[in-house]
């Protein structure tokens, strides 16, 4: 039998080139050529595909607080523990929006200004008005006593004095009022008294986001009136366009290139982004990490594992405070006085013995829980800090950003209406902001980046089996023809 060697030849070849190219171009140049694509996309200098969405999302994020009820304050006043009950959800959508922009082309940054928007959603508040009737320590009354207490101690005689004028002698240091009024709305302050101390403490209301200044003697103190479409600060950031790995970094914040706030330089550094955009092409070692200027702190979350969402490949963080988040010294007070573990102390950044933590005290020290009687309930489900990552692209596809702020109380001698209260890290309220991305932006994705991918895929392997079948059956037909044309022929009659 008569095998046509060209033909084997020549299919060889053809194989040998498909297979090659499988190969080459699936996992050496396409990977390559991907990558600069990507990254040549994604930045936020004027004229990118992103800028629009980069200066204002175009779809809100979810912003729900939580607020504890104390059940039995006159129990607290004279030493005993907290008993808690959480109210909330109370809804907001949380626009956020970028403002005063510009753009340096040598240095490849940007400087904005930036504000959010909340707007209340009762229909998503689980029948909550806001109008309901709350009881809690005071966040002016009860920060400013504690606050004292910290580092203005001589200021303790008279303190009590100027607490009788600013709101009308209250009887404790319990706000007892609306919701509303202390989210948004404001609890009146009243700055009218000619007393001196108490006028050199109004003097630095005007620069406290907490405190709306309603006229020259009188102010409103909310947890987020203040900064509710407001300037919040400037950030300068680069914007990715002449190195990817650089996109969102922060370079500045309020015209200052590091921190004051702590004792070093290595805790007043900024790590990480503005937490509005993040680079491509991360790797899983980085960890994902943000500034957050209302803790003055660079938070980062770490690797966990793959998942999907929507259909896409995403990578799940999560941010793990019961870790040594303060193993730097200089996060502490002072030398002898750091926060639990799994907490934050902000009493260098605001100058209020504030604590931060994951709600519910999640993954903090026990100690903190066995401080309050009853109300608390840590769950990773509902108090931990997740985030799901398209790391291609660098997209936050779905995240739970949760944050509890505490009042770290005590007992002060000196002052009647807290001389008896227990010591104790108090919970006041927790927030989350949460974004989900539907189908109609994943989709986006699937459609036209990863559609790619999926048909370089495709291509990349049909080159690689048909290249290897076809060199396997023309190196065996090759073989054959060989020995067929190589077969000695009997003479006739042996």
């Amino acid at each position: 039998m008569h095998f046509p060697k060209l033909n084997y030849k020549a299919t060889l070849i053809v194989s040998a080139c498909l297979l090659a190219f499988g190969i080459g171009f699936g996992f050496f140049a396409f990977p390559k050529l991907l990558k600069k694509m990507v990254t040549g996309q994604i930045n936020v200098a004027p004229g990118s595909t992103i800028r629009p969405l980069y200066e204002k999302a175009p779809f809100f994020i979810d912003f729900r607080v939580r607020l504890f009820n104390v059940t039995n304050k006159e129990e607290i006043i004279e030493g005993k523990k907290p008993k808690l009950q959480e109210i909330g959800p109370y809804f907001f959508e949380e626009w956020k929006e970028k403002f005063e922009m510009v753009d340096d082309d040598a240095e490849d940054t940007v400087t904005y200004h930036y504000r959010n928007k909340f707007i209340f959603r009762p229909d998503l508040s689980d029948g909550l008005t806001g109008d309901e009737i709350i009881t809690m320590p005071h966040p002016l009354i009860m920060g400013m006593l504690m606050a004292v207490n910290v580092d203005k101690q001589a200021m303790l005689p008279t303190i009590e004095g100027v607490l009788k004028n600013l709101f009308h002698d209250p009887a404790d240091a319990f706000y007892t009022g609306r919701v509303m009024d202390l989210l948004f709305d404001g609890v009146g302050v009243d700055c009218s008294s000619d007393d001196k101390t108490t006028i050199a403490i109004c003097m630095s209301f005007d620069s406290n986001k907490a405190l709306r200044k309603i006229d020259d003697q009188h102010y409103a103190f909310s947890l987020f009136g203040g900064t509710n479409y407001t300037d919040l600060g400037e950030f300068k950031v680069y914007r990715g366009k002449k190195n990817y790995r650089d996109l969102g970094r922060v370079i500045s914040f309020n015209g200052e290139t590091e921190m004051n706030a702590w004792d070093e330089d290595e805790c007043n550094t900024y790590v990480g982004t503005d937490s509005t955009i993040f680079p491509a092409f991360m790797s899983k070692e980085e960890g994902i990490w943000a500034y957050e200027p209302s803790i003055c702190r660079s938070l980062g979350a770490s690797y966990r594992s793959k998942s999907k969402y929507n259909g896409l490949p995403v990578l799940v963080y999560e941010m793990d405070m019961g870790e040594d988040i303060n193993i730097k010294q200089c996060f502490c007070r002072d030398e002898d006085n750091c926060p639990p573990k799994g907490t934050i102390d902000l009493f260098k950044c605001g100058g209020v013995p504030m604590i931060a933590s994951l709600p519910h005290f999640y993954l903090a020290d026990p100690k903190l829980l066995e401080g309050i009687d009853s109300g608390l309930n840590p769950t990773k489900e509902k108090h931990g800090i997740s985030m799901l990552f398209e790391i291609m692209t660098g997209s936050p596809l779905k995240a739970a950003k949760r944050l509890q702020f505490s009042l770290e109380v005590k007992s002060i001698p000196q002052v009647e209406m807290v001389k008896n209260v227990p010591d104790v890290i108090f919970p006041l309220f927790w927030v989350e902001e949460g974004v989900s991305l539907g189908r109609e932006f994943t989709d986006k994705m699937k459609n036209s980046l990863f559609l790619m991918i999926k048909i370089v895929k495709v291509v990349k392997w049909l080159c690689i089996v048909i290249g290897a079948l076809g060199g396997i059956l023309s190196g065996v037909m090759m073989v054959m023809s060989s020995q067929s044309n190589n077969k000695v022929t009997m003479p006739n009659g042996r």
